[in-house]
């Protein structure tokens, strides 16, 4: 059986800091089988996000325009 190397976490974090951060993000593929989704929660694991790869597109604008919303306010003051 051939194998493959699979990404599946990722952690975002500032540089200086360990990877159990407060202020650390981790981005976790996970499948219950059900298919998958991306996990977006702390690194303690509380109020965790979970994201259905359908959903992404819509969410991401949603997300895009939020922030364009904030920068704009920002200019603002």
């Amino acid at each position: 059986m051939k194998t493959i190397t699979r990404t599946t976490q990722m952690t975002l974090l500032p540089e200086c800091e360990p990877i159990f951060a407060e202020s650390a993000i981790v981005l976790t593929i996970e499948d219950e089988a059900a298919g998958e989704y991306l996990k977006v929660c702390t690194a303690s694991d509380s109020g965790a996000i979970l994201i259905d790869p359908a959903e992404w597109p819509q969410l991401r604008d949603a997300i895009d325009a939020m922030m364009a919303e904030i920068a704009k306010h920002e200019r603002q003051q």
